[in-house]
């Protein structure tokens, strides 16, 4: 069965049975109804005219506004490279591993690995501790100090004041007015033996006062040999003192030819003029004569 152009139109109308039909491209008056068929896409997409600022983003939303009315550090970060390098204007500097940065030196200290190593001012390494009292390769310690040539070596000693202040084998040397060391034992020195009496003595020396450079008495008491000369021991077989010296004895038994005096003016610094007590040949016990202090 036919239908006329009229019958399709109408189907349209009512019921929207089909696809819209363009009769003829002829403006109808009546609206153009969608069916549903898609637009083409290949089709202009429509200028909708200017973009809209809506805002903030989503993410922005709550967050206080940037303050950029202050500065803005935009140059490079600075990195801590620590106390440079060891030198003499900078004495506390870096040096290479097992190494210390000593008067603006990096050096070696003084240990056990390194037995040669940096000490402090006036100390030496010896044997990988640094040393405050050196003595050749000895380092002195203990109270010890060191002295010598003893022989061919110096030696770190004891100070004594008589031979019992020391060890076996060894003796009290005199040094100074009234110091002394210890000899160390199987040694020699051209120092003299202190002692107290006759009997810190051996070989049949005597206990007697050091004579100083103007003759008269002074400390420390040394062994010598006897003689009948100014403060040495005279022995009776031996002879007499000589002009001027008495033999005398004092209290603690030491005996030697002593000068007369009447005064502590006559005996000068280091010795008194005192009364002895005892007398060994022709003055009386009463007699005063220099002795050391």
């Amino acid at each position: 069965m036919r239908f006329g152009a009229w019958s399709v139109f109408a189907c349209l109308w009512t019921i929207g049975c089909g696809a819209s039909v363009d009769p003829g491209g002829a403006d109808s008056g009546l609206p153009i109804v969608d069916v549903g068929v898609e637009m083409d896409r290949g089709m202009p997409t429509p200028d909708l005219g200017p973009s809209i600022d809506v805002g903030r983003e989503p993410e922005d939303v709550g967050r206080p506004p940037e303050d950029v009315s202050g500065p803005r550090d935009t140059g490079p970060i600075a990195v801590d490279t620590g106390p440079g390098i060891c030198s003499a204007s900078n004495p506390g500097g870096q040096c290479p591993p097992g190494q210390s940065c000593m008067a603006g030196l990096c050096v070696s200290p003084c240990s056990p690995s390194s037995p040669s190593g940096y000490c402090p001012a006036r100390q030496r390494c010896i044997a990988g501790s640094c040393c405050a009292s050196p003595c050749d390769s000895r380092c002195c310690t203990g109270g010890t100090s060191c002295v010598g040539p003893i022989g061919s070596a110096n030696y770190c000693v004891a100070p004594c004041r008589v031979s019992s202040d020391c060890g076996a084998g060894s003796w009290c040397a005199a040094i100074g007015d009234d110091d002394g060391f210890c000899v160390p034992p199987g040694t020699s020195v051209g120092s003299p033996r202190r002692c107290n009496i006759d009997s810190d003595c051996t070989g049949g020396q005597a206990c007697t006062p050091t004579i100083g450079s103007d003759g008269l008495p002074r400390r420390p008491f040394i062994c010598t040999d006897p003689a009948c000369t100014p403060y040495r021991q005279c022995r009776g077989v031996l002879g007499s003192c000589p002009n001027g010296y008495c033999n005398l004895c004092g209290t603690s038994g030491r005996c030697y030819c002593a000068q007369v005096c009447t005064s502590d003016a006559m005996c000068g610094t280091s010795a008194s003029c005192i009364v002895f007590g005892t007398s060994r040949g022709s003055c009386p016990n009463t007699q005063t004569a220099c002795a050391a202090r």
